[in-house]
């Protein structure tokens, strides 16, 4: 339940950064981070994802493996108030391309090594 002033599930994590940030927030096999890490990742994340297009409201489609990346990536659209939409990376590229078109999303956040772009096709 999240309690005012929160508006969003992101103002805990950057409460929690704010007041403990020492304290793990994040554990996937032998990495972790810190609240205080977490917060300072999701900054970024969410100032690139604006730099690169995002903008509030816009279905943004995530093809990537669960974990801390993966979670950054969420969590940064969220703050933004993009509309996060789950993609089947598991599935290969052209699934995802075909989800992605089906639902106007024109943005896609993949982890290193799905290639989204056809071969020959130009990136853009």
């Amino acid at each position: 339940m999240l309690i005012p002033p929160y508006t969003n599930l992101t103002d805990v994590v950057m409460t929690h950064a704010a007041e403990r940030p020492h304290s793990v927030a994040l554990i996937e096999a032998t990495q972790s981070l810190t609240y205080g890490e977490l917060g300072t990742l999701l900054v970024r994340a969410t100032t690139f994802l604006s730099r690169s297009g995002v903008v509030p409201g816009q279905r943004t489609g995530i093809a990537m493996t669960n974990g801390i990346d993966h979670t950054i990536v969420l969590l940064a659209l969220l703050r933004m108030g993009a509309v996060p939409v789950e993609l089947p990376a598991e599935a290969g590229a052209p699934s995802v391309l075909q989800v992605a078109r089906k639902f106007g999303i024109r943005i896609v956040l993949t982890d290193p090594g799905l290639d989204l772009n056809p071969a020959g096709a130009a990136a853009g």
